[in-house]
């Protein structure tokens, strides 16, 4: 049986406003380095028409920390970001960045994110809809543990004049993973409305060891403007191979 959780906040104040356009990448790099290079794993073939992103990550208790970070608007195409090489000598993350396949979205909004939280509104009464899914997935590709967090919002006059914001997690129990952290923050003001949370999961018995997976912090943020922001700090400590995975869902 799978475990999934979720945290959510409602703040209303009145309805106006419209998004404004922004969206930044990560800058090009080289693939990643062949298999066995300096200690290098890979996990998967990197695929050439990605956009291939190096993370250098810091060097912390159990392993290595990242922290990858975004900025769009509801009206730009999803990305998605998955780990493909890891370098546990030098803290180094290979990740290949790819626009994700387009999803049917409800008719009542073109801008609802296409999130699982079981609680985010689906009418119209949202302007804005932003969303970060980020995972850690096994070497089949199957996801063991995850966190959603998702915002939706009006921005008027440069103001956000409503809000409400929602986290949500899953841990693969049949693999022997359970939640060890589990934090939730939200804040809203004119500036913007934040899900932001701290989570941490672990197994004792996938892959015959002690496996941890850690996203703390993470957040996204809904601005005033109409754009959004978001940033994930993850690590992860396992004799298995367990790639990091990103999806911006709005």
């Amino acid at each position: 049986m799978n475990t999934q959780g979720v945290r959510a906040r409602w703040v209303l104040l009145a309805v106006a406003g419209a998004a404004a356009a922004l969206f930044a990448a990560p800058s090009a790099a080289s693939a990643a380095p062949a298999p066995g290079t300096g200690g290098l794993v890979q996990y998967s073939a990197s695929n050439p028409q990605a956009t291939h992103v190096v993370l250098q990550g810091t060097r912390v208790a159990g392993g290595c920390q990242f922290t990858t970070i975004g900025k769009g608007a509801t009206s730009a195409a999803r990305v998605r970001q998955v780990e493909t090489a890891f370098n546990a000598q030098t803290c180094t993350s290979y990740l290949d960045q790819v626009a994700a396949a387009p999803v049917a979205k409800p008719a009542v909004s073109a801008r609802v994110a296409s999130c699982l939280n079981p609680f985010r509104s689906t009418s119209t009464f949202y302007l804005d809809d932003a969303c970060i899914h980020s995972w850690f997935q096994d070497g089949s590709g199957n996801h063991v543990t995850d966190v959603r967090n998702e915002v939706q919002w009006n921005p008027s006059g440069g103001c956000a004049t409503a809000g409400a914001d929602f986290a949500s997690y899953y841990a693969f129990r049949a693999a022997g993973w359970s939640q060890t952290l589990n934090s939730f923050t939200s804040s809203f003001s004119c500036a913007g409305v934040t899900s932001q949370t701290s989570q941490s999961f672990q197994s004792t018995t996938f892959c015959s060891g002690t496996s941890v997976t850690t996203f703390d912090p993470g957040f996204v943020t809904g601005h005033g403007d109409g754009s959004y922001n978001w940033s994930v700090t993850w690590r992860k400590s396992s004799s298995c191979t367990l790639a990091f995975g990103l999806l911006d869902e709005s």
